[in-house]
């Protein structure tokens, strides 16, 4: 029923399947303009219904919403999205439990170029390196604003976004607070970032707290250590007493980039191994990004 609309939609063995497509009021390029007098049949209604539906499910299920009939439960995610949500949407669908298999989303055309950007792409951000850790997004189609009435202002894309399975054994969180600073300049070396009196007051506030908690057994000690580990996995720590003096703490910063060959390295140009290696520096010297 148009009230319930919560079915879900078998499409072939067993594939669940919600198609989050906005009715005509929702922002982004594409809508069909409703005749002035036209009414829609009841089985508009209802398949508008269910659209509504599945497209709050699956924002909102992300979160660890349910709607009446329990866990939001899917396969394949199929939308148009609104065009100004697109980037919160995106990543409560990557952060939805259980993993869906595949979406195919309609985003504007250049946030989609993002999600696709590879390093030293000039479109290449913190965006793509967040989705492109979680997922595999491929660029499927343009779609011209000249197959919409009436035409938007923007050009627009479809993208598949495959979530990775299992998803990588990593603290989201301490990920982002990283990717998040050094593209806060991304065209800076990540030597001058890390040298700016913000970012080092934060990170030496993050190291107090860490290694209060370390001494007091919250946390466990030691480093990795064992055959085949990296070097650079090795625990290491700087005298607590030190961080009395502000340019103590700079240079232990500092030599963390310079042991990983990263003082002159750009946040436009890193891969996801790059990102990876240096949080893997950062934290086992213990400076942590949350």
């Amino acid at each position: 029923s148009a009230e319930g609309g919560g079915e879900e939609h078998r499409r072939g063995a067993g594939d669940r399947a919600w198609d989050g497509e906005h009715d005509d009021e929702a922002a982004g390029g594409g809508q069909a303009r409703r005749r002035r007098g036209d009414r829609p049949s009841d089985g508009a209604r209802a398949a508008a219904a269910r659209a509504r539906h599945a497209f709050r499910v699956a924002a909102d299920g992300a979160a660890g919403g349910r709607d009446e009939n329990g866990p939001a439960v899917f396969d394949l995610c199929v939308a148009n999205l609104p065009y100004q949500i697109s980037s919160p949407i995106t990543f409560k669908l990557l952060t939805h439990r259980p993993l869906f298999r595949a979406a195919v989303l309609m985003y504007q055309r250049e946030f989609a170029m993002r999600l696709v950007a590879p390093p030293a792409d000039p479109l290449y951000c913190r965006l793509s390196v967040n989705v492109q850790l979680l997922a595999r997004v491929n660029h499927l189609l343009k779609v011209g604003k000249n197959n919409f009435r009436p035409p938007p202002k923007v050009e627009s894309s479809v993208v598949r976004i495959e979530p990775k399975h299992p998803p990588p054994p990593i603290n989201y969180e301490e990920w982002d607070g990283l990717v998040r600073l050094c593209f806060s300049r991304k065209n800076k070396t990540l030597g001058a970032i890390f040298k700016q009196n913000s970012t080092l007051a934060v990170l030496e506030n993050n190291y107090r707290r860490f290694v209060q908690l370390e001494a007091s057994g919250a946390l466990p000690q030691g480093g990795a250590g064992g055959a085949g580990v990296p070097a650079f996995l090795e625990r290491k720590r700087m005298p607590v007493e030190d961080l009395k003096d502000g340019a103590k703490f700079k240079a232990y910063v500092q030599e963390v980039l310079r042991a990983g060959d990263f003082s002159d390295k750009r946040s436009s140009k890193l891969s996801q191994d790059d990102f990876f290696e240096l949080l893997a520096r950062f934290n086992a010297a213990g400076i942590h990004f949350k």
